[in-house]
């Protein structure tokens, strides 16, 4: 209820942004901030704004600035950011909207259409959201194309966005914008094409350009093959990643073990998780791929069957359990509108030609139709629950 009441708050007093730059200096103003103020200094109105201010601390989703007060212009200020969520659309226009016009809704429920908060035209998807409560110098958005096009653009570039949305990365025609991730220089990225080829490359690497360019190439596609899924591999789990790699190598040259005695000694993340359209999945060490520059063909990373292709690539191995294993679990989706969830630790872990072992049973001629990555803290309250008394039931019954 505290959350609602101030989110109530800020739509109601939002109007009050425009009292500011007459006290304070326009340079000082920043975009991702909301500026409240009254017109007199009185005394009913100083308890009001230090209420309001205390209030606004007590809430952790919002960053606060101390209340300022200028007694010669009789005004005083609080000032505090927001969350605002980018939206990209596949035509390369990115929009913006703070996190409080999305309405909080229930999980059951259809959720609020977008062009009531976006001024989106006809026929526009938007295919990547990032949220952002502050635009920092050294963050950056790493944009991929559908035809395998990349850029690094820095996170600066989107802190003032017009109502109509602004260019993102310019598009050639067929090509489509389909994923944006945020990222640093000091992040590794993993790319992967339908047919299974998969690059690794150090987001340094990347040369950083404005918003109006196409950017570079990313991989060499192959007939009529096309990207499938990119992520960002952190520069802590990137650090393990190079150590993981260099043991390998080391491995493989002093010794000729075979692959399943290679895999069990690989047993620890962090891995790539495959997910094909026909509903097959596997693991896969990261350490198994090494880092390579852009513009090149890629490795094997998934030896497919006849008429099926990736559909999604994840790197997992961010948050572990005890015994080394991972705690996250991926959602699938069927073009059917069949929903499964499991545990990211029941996929085996195979090598880079396997096909993989059955994650969902699919009807005739079905697909997934898309795959999300959990973490283990998004488990509903309600799940956690029922395994408790379900526990509890069974050692009774013992």
């Amino acid at each position: 209820m505290l959350v609602l009441t101030i989110v109530e708050f800020i739509k109601n007093f939002e109007m009050l942004n425009y009292l500011c730059p007459t006290v304070l200096p326009r340079h000082e103003l920043s975009s991702d901030k909301i500026y409240l103020g009254v017109g007199k200094l009185t005394k009913s109105n100083v308890l009001w704004l230090l209420a309001i201010h205390l209030l606004l601390n007590s809430c952790n989703c919002m960053r606060i600035t101390p209340c300022h007060f200028f007694p010669f212009c009789l005004v005083a200020v609080i000032a505090f950011e927001v969350p605002i969520v980018l939206h990209f659309n596949d035509r390369g226009i990115v929009y913006s909207a703070r996190a409080y016009k999305v309405p909080e809704c229930s999980r059951t429920a259809a959720g609020t259409p977008l062009i009531q908060i976006l001024s989106l035209s006809d026929g526009e998807r938007i295919t990547s959201i990032i949220p952002v409560s502050e635009f920092s110098a050294d963050q950056y958005l790493l944009m991929l194309t559908m035809n395998g096009y990349i850029k690094k653009v820095s996170l600066n570039f989107f802190s003032s966005i017009r109502s109509t949305g602004i260019i993102a990365i310019q598009l050639v025609p067929g090509d489509e914008l389909k994923w944006v991730r945020c990222c640093t220089n000091n992040d590794l990225v993993a790319m992967a094409s339908q047919n299974g080829m998969v690059i690794l490359s150090a987001c340094a690497n990347i040369r950083a350009l404005g918003r109006n360019t196409r950017g570079s190439v990313a991989m060499r596609l192959k007939g009529e093959d096309k990207m499938a899924c990119m992520d960002i591999i952190p520069a802590t789990m990137g650090k393990d990643f190079k150590r993981m790699a260099e043991a390998q190598q080391i491995e493989d040259l002093e010794t000729t073990t075979d692959s399943s005695q290679s895999l069990v000694k690989a047993s620890t993340g962090p891995w790539l998780l495959f997910v094909s359209e026909s509903g097959f999945g596997k693991r896969v060490p990261l350490s198994r791929f090494r880092l390579s520059p852009l513009n090149r063909t890629g490795l094997i990373g998934y030896k497919f069957a006849s008429e099926d292709c990736l559909a999604a690539v994840f790197v997992v191995g961010f948050s572990v359990a005890e015994d080394g294993e991972s705690d996250e679990q991926v959602v699938l989706v069927s073009q059917s509108g069949t929903v499964n969830r499991i545990k990211v630790r029941d996929v085996s872990i195979q090598s880079r030609f396997a096909r993989g072992v059955i994650l969902m049973r699919l009807e005739h001629a079905g697909k997934i139709q898309s795959a999300s990555l959990i973490s283990a803290t998004e488990t509903e309250p309600e799940e956690v629950e029922a395994a408790d008394e379900l526990h509890l039931n069974r050692a009774a019954a013992q």
